[in-house]
C-alpha cells in the first residue's frame, strides 16, 4: 500500500479510502479480506458487487465513528453486509440497536413458527396415509384424529364441532 487513498468500488459507487481505515479492514477475518488480500495491488481501484448504500456506514466505523443503521435498508441485508465486511454486530451504535434485536427476536420466532407448521403438515400427512392404509383399525383411529385435530377434513368433523359449538 503504497498511496494515500486506496480506491474501492462498491457496485459503481467509488470511494477513496486511507490506509489507515484499509489497515482496520484487514485485520477482520472477511469476505472482503480475502478478496483484498488476493489482489494485493491497490493502486487501481477494487471493485465489489455489494449494497452501496451501506458501504458509508461501514466506511464511517472504519474511519472511527459510530456505527448507525441506515433507516433505508432492510435489516438482514444490513447485517449481510456487516458479516461480508467482517464487522461485528457489537460496534451497532446503542441508539441502533434496538432494530437489530427486534429483527433477531422475529426471526427467531419465525423458525419456530414454520418448524411448527412443518411438524403439523407432517403429522397430518402421516395420519392421511393412515386412512388410506389396509389396517381397518388403523384407519378408524387415523380418521378419529383428523375428525379432532383437523375440523375441515371431513363433513362429520364439521358437524361435531357445529353440534358442540
Amino acid at each position: 500500500m503504497d498511496g494515500k487513498t486506496i480506491k474501492l468500488n462498491v457496485s459503481g459507487t467509488c470511494f477513496e479510502i486511507s490506509q489507515t481505515s484499509m489497515e482496520k479492514l484487514l485485520e477482520t477475518k472477511s469476505e472482503a479480506t480475502e478478496t483484498l488480500l488476493k489482489l494485493q495491488d491497490f493502486t487501481t481501484e477494487v471493485f465489489f458487487e455489494r449494497h452501496p448504500g451501506i458501504f458509508p456506514t461501514i466506511l464511517g466505523y472504519l474511519q472511527g465513528r459510530d456505527m448507525h443503521f441506515p433507516s433505508s435498508v432492510c435489516v438482514g441485508e444490513f447485517l449481510e453486509e456487516l458479516k461480508f465486511w467482517g464487522i461485528d454486530t457489537k460496534y451497532i451504535s446503542k441508539c441502533c440497536l434496538s432494530k437489530i434485536v427486534t429483527f433477531t427476536d422475529e426471526q427467531k420466532t419465525l423458525q419456530i413458527m414454520e418448524k411448527d407448521q412443518n411438524n403439523k403438515d407432517d403429522k397430518r400427512n402421516a395420519l392421511l396415509k393412515k386412512v388410506e392404509g389396509k389396517q381397518s383399525w388403523e384407519r378408524i383411529q387415523a380418521r378419529g384424529w383428523l375428525v379432532l385435530e383437523e375440523p375441515s377434513t371431513s363433513v362429520l368433523a364439521k358437524v361435531i364441532i357445529i353440534h358442540f359449538l
